[in-house]
């Protein structure tokens, strides 16, 4: 029955007095009069736990496919970076244009999964992703390389990815009560999608190193997408039986789960009436969610960075943070259903993504870089059902928990779209260091904690303030008791016919915002909408870093312009004796070498670029110019005694991406110059600010040799066009 059915509920005090002898009505009845759902239950056998158990794998397996890709997507960030000739911030873009979807189809979604249910929507959902997966590995096929075709891809794999996880939350909570196997089923869902994870993410780098292309990777990915597609189509199949051979209890109405489409579902209203503990969960759920959902993003990267290995060691190190949440999450749902504490769970939740995120921010060890791992590691243990789970308990009707888990979804991702790209141009901006950019993510963590923390004290004394919050600090078992010392209405009859009603409707009134206090809803939920549109602006903005984060040359000024920046960054990283001289382009000094073979090095690299880019069809292309160490290679003991053998390992590289352009007049010729003119002093400047940092510095492996020349370490410029490498 809708809301519009029943009499609104009386507004209840802060301090309820004994005199209020029956509680208020509220909308919460079950579908149908309970004489019809008794004779129901007699009609058909109650559901045998095996086939729960079938509706639990089923519905992980789902989103195994989407989390795959995920996973592997930033894995191969360096790769991608490197073959399509982007920048940071065009990478951000990639990842966050996933967010930036879900920030308002996620909304319309949840209404749909509230509605139709969630295996219908499982198969759609899945669907999508399946073809976006496979847009994105046609987009690396034979080459192609086509940054346009990976965004494409990337937004109609969104539509799928965006409510998949809220689709399976919905099934549970149909299928199992709070207290009763929902938190459990939720860790399992999440158990499963940090596999995924940790199997796409830690495999990519060595798919694609051993198969010669990052298209394997993406195409092994397609193909788990059909699996997880048809896993859908037999979950729809699944439900469709159960619910006409065996009674099922729909644990979100109280009614009798039929498979059917809900009525009356589609309101408005009910937002209004959502609980203010809701709110302040969105609020941490903002920084806490979506610091340790985008972290993901740069965590393969900044293990190569911080370790100074390649992508394959980063994948794998990156990826075992993972595999702690695999085996951890299920037994948490377990000590949930048992014993509550959702909110000291939160609280943990903040308390160890801050620890992490200090330690990565403030030290730079092998240690304390480990250890980092493993806190956020925790964090990640911490996040996922505990959240799903707390946000079904403190909405005062479980019919709309779709609807409420997607309005916390959609401004997390808001706030996912911000903070990753405003990561990627700090990232640019420092040189393709992400040290300053855990900044961000330090921030998130002190927000998190602070935010969690005040729930975690009103929840535990002040609840006749907040106690929807207390009611989910306790286990279910001790809901009656709890609600009876609460509101103060007397006791609830364990035994007496409807019983089960009589604790819902006085569960509502605790949760549900008063009248009154109607504005406190429309309020949060227009702090929700201005944080989405800020996430289109940074969004916007991001395009537009990447966009101007390439050196766009004009074809008769290319060769000076490329000359001049790698002469540039060999003057400030060449520690010999080095004579130096200067360049004039587009009215920009530039420092230079003095030294016929660098001379005949950077015109040979130039060359072979602009001979690439002239020939082919792509006019975008790559320098990189690699500064190395020697170190010993690692092998079997033996092997190190009767031949050391050494390896070059770099220790920084500089990536020059280039962007040729044509002008057909010579209004554009002045308009490109203009702006790289501008590039030039812009490049001028990192280069400057990098080299001279302390964290520029210390990027210096030690000297421990006496040497003549230019450089006591070894450095190459290697020329990439089309994603493959030229000479």
């Amino acid at each position: 029955m809708s809301t519009n059915d029943q009499k609104t509920p009386r507004p209840r005090s802060l301090s309820p007095t004994t005199a209020d002898k029956k509680p208020p009505l509220s909308p919460y009845k079950s579908d149908g009069d309970s004489s019809v759902l008794v004779n129901e239950e007699v009609k058909k056998p109650k559901l045998p736990i095996l086939w729960r158990v079938a509706v639990i794998v089923l519905t992980c397996l789902c989103s195994f496919g989407n989390h795959w890709s995920n996973g592997l997507i930033v894995a191969l960030k360096t790769t991608i970076i490197s073959h399509t000739h982007i920048n940071n911030s065009q990478f951000a873009t990639l990842v966050a244009v996933t967010n930036l979807v879900n920030t308002f189809l996620c909304i319309l979604l949840g209404f749909a999964i509230d509605k139709w249910g969630g295996p219908k929507l499982s198969v759609v959902l899945a669907f999508f992703h399946l073809a976006g997966s496979t847009i994105m590995a046609g987009a690396a096929t034979n080459n192609l390389n086509s940054f346009v075709l990976l965004i494409i891809g990337k937004v109609i794999a969104a539509i799928g990815d965006s409510s998949l996880d809220n689709a399976q939350h919905r099934i549970f909570s149909t299928y199992f009560a709070p207290g009763r196997g929902f938190a459990f089923s939720i860790g399992m869902i999440w158990s499963i999608a940090n596999l995924g994870q940790f199997v796409g993410q830690s495999t990519a780098n060595v798919i694609t190193r051993n198969l010669g292309s990052y298209a394997w990777s993406l195409w092994i990915s397609a193909i788990i997408s059909v699996f997880s597609f048809l896993c859908a189509i037999s979950l729809v199949i699944l439900d469709t039986y159960l619910s006409r051979r065996y009674y099922i209890k729909d644990q979100t109405n109280g009614g009798t789960h039929l498979g059917k489409a809900q009525e009356n579902i589609f309101n408005l209203k009910a937002l209004r009436k959502l609980s203010a503990t809701f709110w302040i969960i969105v609020a941490f759920a903002v920084f806490e969610n979506a610091g340790v959902q985008s972290f993901v993003s740069i965590s393969t990267q900044f293990a190569q960075q911080r370790l100074k290995k390649g992508a394959v060691i980063g994948g794998w190190v990156s990826s075992f943070y993972l595999l702690l949440p695999v085996g951890l999450t299920p037994f948490l749902g377990v000590w949930i259903d048992a014993f509550g504490n959702r909110v000291t769970l939160l609280f943990l939740s903040g308390v160890t993504f801050l620890i992490s995120m200090l330690l990565l921010r403030f030290s730079h060890s092998i240690q304390t870089f480990v250890a980092a791992y493993v806190f956020y590691a925790l964090s990640q243990c911490v996040t996922p059902a505990p959240q799903v789970e707390i946000i079904r308990q403190v909405i005062p009707d479980p019919r709309y928990f779709a609807t409420a888990f997607s309005i916390k979804k959609s401004v997390v991702q808001a706030s996912i779209v911000i903070i990753t790209t405003a990561a990627g141009k700090i990232q640019d901006d420092s040189g393709g260091s992400l040290d300053n950019a855990i900044s961000l993510w330090l921030a998130y963590g002190f927000a998190s904690v602070a935010i969690s923390g005040t729930l975690l004290i009103a929840g535990s004394s002040w609840w006749p303030i907040l106690p929807a919050a207390r009611l989910a600090q306790i286990p279910a078992r001790r809901t009656a008791a709890e609600v009876e010392r609460l509101d103060k209405l007397g006791p609830i009859p364990s035994e007496e016919k409807g019983s089960d009603e009589n604790l819902k409707e006085r569960s509502y009134n605790l949760k549900v915002i008063n009248q009154n206090r109607g504005w406190v809803s429309w309020v949060m939920l227009g702090l929700s909408i201005g944080m989405v549109l800020l996430g289109w602006v940074m969004f916007g903005l991001g395009v537009f870093w990447g966009v101007h984060g390439s050196v766009v040359v004009e074809r008769q000024s290319a060769k000076e312009v490329l000359r001049a920046l790698l002469h540039a960054i060999l003057f400030h990283r060449l520690l010999g004796v080095v004579k130096p001289q200067t360049s004039e382009v587009l009215d920009v000094t530039l420092p230079a070498v003095n030294d016929p073979d660098i001379e005949h090095l950077v015109d040979d690299k130039v060359n072979v670029l602009w001979r690439a880019v002239e020939a082919g069809r792509h006019k975008k292309g790559q320098i990189i110019l690699a500064l190395s160490e020697k170190r010993q290679k690692k092998g079997w003991a033996v092997t190190q005694i009767f031949s050391a053998v050494e390896e070059e390992v770099p220790w920084e590289e500089w990536h020059i991406n280039v962007d040729l352009r044509q002008a057909l007049t010579d209004r554009d010729r002045q308009t490109l110059n203009s702006n790289l003119s501008s590039t030039l002093s812009d490049a001028l400047k990192k280069i400057l600010t990098h080299t001279s940092s302390e964290r520029g510095r210390a990027a210096i492996p030690l000297i421990t040799n006496a040497f003549n020349g230019l450089s006591p370490f070894p450095f190459s410029i290697r020329v990439r066009v089309g994603g493959i490498e030229v000479s």
